[in-house]
């Protein structure tokens, strides 16, 4: 069992993971379109006082989206998964 299985059994709603061993220099590039997904604020377009956990799906989908844009070879941007509802 994988750690974000774990993760998900043991409660959490919403767990971001990898399926393998990811490459070092893409994790900022996950990490900033992620939590600037979450933190990003509504229509006022002030940033959020708190993260949306709700938009953990989206805030990867568009994480991965970034990744590919730069160009980087499959390997590199298919381990990210999102787990739970």
């Amino acid at each position: 069992m994988s750690i974000g299985a774990s993760l998900i059994f043991s409660g959490f709603r919403r767990v971001i993971a990898t399926m393998w061993e990811m490459i070092d220099e893409d994790g900022p590039t996950i990490v900033d379109t992620f939590y600037e997904e979450l933190c990003s604020g509504g229509l006022d377009g002030r940033p959020a006082l708190k993260p949306d956990m709700t938009k953990s799906a989206l805030a990867l989908h568009l994480a991965v989206k970034k990744l590919r844009s730069q160009g980087v070879s499959f390997r590199r941007w298919v381990p990210f998964i999102h787990m739970g509802k």
